[in-house]
């Protein structure tokens, strides 16, 4: 039975310019093959336009299933809309063929914003400029991102805006610094700079960063403007002379206050909460503990071995992962406090997921597949990347009452 109400309603045309990777043009859901839905333990959030449009329908039979289905709570002070998921933590309207009811009954502009537009991220900047990258979380948009070795480019359209109408759209109302896009563009310069190893450009990358962070002022523009060309000029005058690596006990401590303060939480996914107490059990975490010496040594004798055989055996999969995380988090907003909030949270996801493969190779005595890197980099994006509480929480801790920026550039070297 179909909806005569299946179309969206017709709304003013504006043109956009959009900057997105090449990738998106290949993405597809995988639908019923898919071996990790996403409409299975994630909360589904429904927005207003969406309860509006399941309460006012004229099917009275789908009016019903929907609100049996929707529960309404209160978060932060304010109330939302939320799927009550059923049996298996799946969410009522999910087929055994992988496919939503919803969809099938009516169209897809019936599904709520979230649904439309998972697993895109989209922003919209001063009502004229429009980007779009795609989550790791997902596990097609991971395989299509990491499992190729073809690094990842940007290219530039137009777009109209009513293409996008009930997607999820992010970044209207605020401002990006001046500087921001070409901030990130630099980045992903560095990042994909292939005549220099990856850990320098990640070092250079996080100078780089950090420089540009704090500017400020009428003239930061200019500013930035003048450090950009000084870091081209170190480029051409030869390789730049990576500092010292940091120290493995330095290193190994940071480790373990990630994974023993993420395995706190109660809404872990068992796959990953279990991976997390074999990597713990591997290097003897311990609250209130510092890692032995004899702990350290195995690290840095670990890191070594990774360096020189895990990192280069998986292609591009660790340059597409940084490029795709700062095209798709790095904004610099003018009027957010903690501008290191998206570097901050693309190293943590990077150290879960480096540990996660360094504990799997020597554990193991074996490299993992690069499907398997592939997989756990979706899980880490799923239950690091999409918890902006726990990041909060994680600077604050290493903050530890003083100041946070200092705080998480030192965290942010010692991971690189």
């Amino acid at each position: 039975m179909h909806h005569d109400e299946s179309e969206p309603p017709a709304g003013e045309h504006h043109i956009l310019e959009l900057t997105e990777p090449s990738y998106m043009e290949k993405f597809t859901c995988w639908g019923g093959s898919c071996p990790d839905t996403c409409c299975q333990r994630w909360d589904i959030v429904l927005d207003a336009a969406t309860c509006e449009r399941y309460a006012h329908s004229r099917d009275t039979g789908f009016r019903h299933d929907t609100a049996k289905a929707i529960e309404h709570r209160q978060e932060a002070g304010q109330e939302l809309a939320v799927i009550r998921l059923g049996r298996g933590q799946r969410c009522p309207f999910l087929r055994n063929d992988g496919w939503c009811l919803i969809q099938r009954r009516t169209s897809e502009f019936y599904l709520s914003e979230v649904c439309r537009t998972y697993p895109r991220v989209i922003h919209i900047w001063k009502d004229t400029e429009a980007e779009r990258a795609l989550c790791l979380s997902c596990i097609a948009a991971a395989h299509l991102i990491l499992g190729r070795d073809e690094p990842i480019c940007l290219r530039k359209r137009e777009l109209d805006e009513a293409e996008w109408a009930g997607l999820r759209i992010a970044g209207r109302g605020q401002q990006p610094l001046p500087w921001s896009p070409f901030l990130r563009q630099q980045l992903v310069e560095v990042l994909q700079h292939r005549l220099l190893p990856l850990r320098q450009r990640l070092f250079l990358a996080d100078q780089l960063f950090w420089q540009a962070g704090h500017l400020s002022g009428h003239h930061a523009a200019k500013h930035f403007a003048e450090l950009a060309a000084t870091w081209h000029a170190k480029w051409e005058d030869g390789r730049p002379q990576l500092p010292e690596a940091p120290s493995a006990a330095g290193q190994l401590e940071q480790l373990q206050c990630l994974v023993l303060h993420r395995l706190e939480s109660q809404q872990l996914r068992p796959e990953f909460q279990q991976r997390l107490k074999a990597l713990a059990v591997s290097w003897h975490f311990a609250a209130g503990q510092r890692p032995s010496l004899a702990m350290a040594r195995q690290y840095s004798e670990g890191r070594e071995l990774y360096a020189m055989e895990v990192r280069p055996s998986y292609g591009m999969f660790w340059e597409n992962f940084l490029v795709n995380g700062v095209f798709k988090d790095l904004f610099l907003l003018a009027d957010e406090a903690a501008f290191y909030a998206g570097w901050f949270r693309l190293l943590v996801q990077m150290a879960f997921l480096r540990l996660l493969l360094l504990t799997k190779a020597l554990d193991s005595g074996s490299l993992p597949p690069r499907d398997e890197a592939v997989w756990l980099a979706h899980l880490v994006g799923q239950e690091v990347g999409h918890d902006a509480l726990y990041l909060e929480q994680m600077r604050r801790h290493l903050a530890a009452g003083g100041d946070e920026s200092a705080a998480v550039q030192v965290f942010c070297r010692q991971m690189i």
